[in-house]
């Protein structure tokens, strides 16, 4: 989309054949509506879990070692120092995506 290549155009998240028929869909309707603009919408539309969901589910696995970070600077540093050493990383936070795979919210690293 920042290349420059494409003019006028929008891109659903769904980066895989799941999102043909959206685009389609997109398409048409952009097509008999005479759309002239478009807002992105966030792909992170999925469900949301409360602090204590999140809380009860670490709780049954206490082997986990689980950090939370309010400073992303402090984050980034701190996975890439794990990622340096072989660590597997889990990344959860706020809503899951739409689409096939991992987009940043969920993600195994």
């Amino acid at each position: 989309m920042n290349s420059g290549l494409f003019e006028n155009s929008y891109f659903i998240p769904p980066a895989d054949d799941s999102g043909i028929p959206l685009g389609c869909a997109w398409y048409a309707y952009q097509e008999l509506m005479d759309i002239k603009e478009t807002e992105m919408f966030s792909p992170y539309i999925g469900k949301k879990y409360s602090r204590s969901e999140i809380i009860t589910a670490i709780n049954e696995h206490p082997s986990l070692n689980v950090f939370e970070y309010d400073n992303f600077d402090t984050l980034t540093n701190d996975m890439s120092f794990w990622l340096s050493q072989n660590r597997v990383i889990g990344w959860f936070q706020d809503g899951s995506e739409v689409g096939p795979r991992a987009l940043g919210n969920r993600s195994i690293l």
